[in-house]
């Protein structure tokens, strides 16, 4: 009995393999990706950047991605925020890029009075222009941890 059942899942499975091998094709068709180390250009002193969590493409084709404020520290690794103030500022939660890696905005927060995600997870616009922010835990409120917020310019229009 055992012999037979390893004969037909032999015979179901030696097609299918075939099959999706020759549906992979060759292997040149695998793209490649290269790092552009100036984009995006760089930020005016004294602002950084955070963990980035989330990244999305908005339709006018601008980058979105959404931080993770928590990222920094007085005791981080890398020590870029000092009790003083005088090395260097995260930049807000939200940082909007055009396509050719010039900063256009940022805006966005836990303090900006309006519902904002603990730790968020990802960044969409909707088909509106609508920008929705997703986290594991709320600041406040049902949902989850998103958020929509109205346009880009960081106006709240609620969960």
């Amino acid at each position: 009995m055992r012999d037979r059942r390893r004969g037909i899942v032999r015979a179901v499975a030696a097609p299918l393999l075939v099959g999706l091998s020759a549906a992979c094709g060759p292997g040149d068709n695998v793209p490649t990706f290269e790092v552009d180390a100036f984009w995006p250009m760089p930020l005016e002193y004294p602002n950084i950047l955070g963990p980035v969590s989330g990244v999305t493409v908005a339709d006018d084709g601008n980058i979105l991605i959404v931080t993770r404020q928590d990222g920094f520290s007085n005791a981080n690794e890398v020590n870029v925020v000092t009790e003083t103030g005088d090395c260097c500022r995260p930049t807000a939660a939200v940082v909007e890029y055009a396509p050719d890696g010039s900063h256009v905005r940022e805006w966005g927060g836990p303090d900006m009075g309006y519902p904002w995600p603990n730790r968020p997870h990802a960044i969409a616009v909707d088909g509106d222009g609508n920008v929705w922010i997703g986290g594991g835990v709320a600041a406040a409120g049902r949902g989850g941890g998103r958020g929509r917020f109205g346009g880009r310019g960081g106006a709240a229009a609620g969960p």
